[in-house]
């Protein structure tokens, strides 16, 4: 599963084979100069967040260092399939250009997070305990649930993007990845685990209060930089929404477990993507505060 284990995930969300993963196990802390210290964290948030195979360096990672930089890396993301879907709108269809925008940020994030949001569709409606649903959350296999919440997902993503001009698209897909991991990080921070072990116990054990912090706010800072004061608003829907998935683990299976970090992030980067085309069609200004 994707956020259970540092060292393998699913290859892709419709079938029950793994690929690996780089491996990456909790490190010392780091003894080195602050700098070099932050480029550990950077290079650990790229390697688990990404397929991008970037060296880590010869104390290993460190996964609490990382956090701090998951909006940063979720702006990358954004750029990139934000590039993809503003140069393509210029030379194909809306629909075309939104479909391989996405399409990009999934090959180069490897489907991370909408593995998760296919587990905890599966999992939360779908059983009546809780053993039954944290044993549905291991099962590699896709349920009916799951596909669902992956179309539901995808479409409206893809249709977002096709709403938007290349300006819009390009600002909007930065913040939205921003953001939305700065919305995941808020309830790997402020959710108890539901397990006693796993990937998200390992980084509470390492993730300090003010990477914490610093973590949440990124997101939305980067949001108003590349959206104006719109990006306060699409933070805030973003954060309830994300909120609302952790109601959900903290109600189904007793606390957050990592699938639902995932898909926290998966309904947070949509809630963006939505509340974002609301502001446009009201006439409200979205766009470069500097």
């Amino acid at each position: 599963m994707p956020w259970s284990t540092f060292g393998y995930q699913k290859s892709s969300a419709l079938c029950s084979t793994t690929v690996p993963r780089r491996p990456l196990a909790p490190a010392e802390p780091c003894t080195a100069r602050p700098v070099s210290c932050m480029m550990v964290g950077l290079r650990t948030a790229v390697v688990f967040l990404t397929r991008l195979r970037v060296g880590v360096g010869p104390q290993g990672p460190n996964m609490g260092a990382s956090v701090p930089w998951f909006p940063v890396v979720g702006a990358g993301i954004g750029a990139v399939s934000g590039a993809i879907a503003a140069g393509l709108l210029h030379v194909t269809t809306p629909l075309i250009a939104g479909a391989l925008a996405v399409g990009a940020t999934l090959l180069l994030t490897g489907a991370f997070h909408h593995d998760g949001l296919a587990d905890i569709a599966d999992a939360f409606p779908g059983a009546m305990t809780v053993d039954r649903r944290l044993e549905i959350l291991k099962d590699s296999r896709l349920g009916t649930f799951g596909v669902a919440a992956l179309t539901v997902a995808l479409v409206t993503q893809i249709s977002a993007i096709a709403s938007f001009g290349p300006r819009h698209a390009f600002v909007i897909l930065i913040a939205s990845h921003a953001v939305a991991r700065s919305a995941a990080v808020m309830l790997m921070a402020s959710v108890k685990p539901a397990r006693s072990s796993g990937l998200g116990v390992d980084y509470l054990a390492e993730l300090t209060r003010v990477r914490a912090i610093v973590a949440m706010l990124a997101g939305p800072v980067i949001a108003i930089v590349v959206l104006g004061w719109s990006g306060l608003m699409v933070s805030a829907a973003a954060f309830a929404a994300a909120a609302i998935v952790g109601w959900l683990s903290v109600n189904k299976v007793g606390g957050i477990v990592g699938d639902a970090l995932g898909g926290a992030e998966q309904v947070a980067e949509v809630t963006v993507l939505v509340v974002a085309t609301i502001l446009i069609r009201q006439g409200v200004d979205v766009g470069l505060l500097l």
